[in-house]
């Protein structure tokens, strides 16, 4: 809740669940570059969160546009 609060995600999103994509993401991201056997730095690192991040941010996440009306 206290992200919302903060304006880092938008209020229509659960924290949780925003919490659990962008864990998702970086555990996924992780494992492709481990499996791969890449590196990547620090810098390209939280340049991908905050890229995650920023989305979670824009008010358009989180609506759907229902084409069947």
């Amino acid at each position: 809740m206290k992200e919302r609060e903060l304006g880092r995600i938008s209020e229509k999103l659960h924290p949780r669940t925003v919490a659990d994509l962008l864990l998702g993401g970086c555990f996924q991201r992780s494992f492709q570059l481990n499996f791969l056997g890449e590196e990547e730095s620090q810098e390209k690192q939280v340049e991908f969160v905050n890229l995650i991040l920023d989305m979670f941010c824009e008010p358009a996440v989180g609506e759907f546009n229902d084409s069947s009306q």
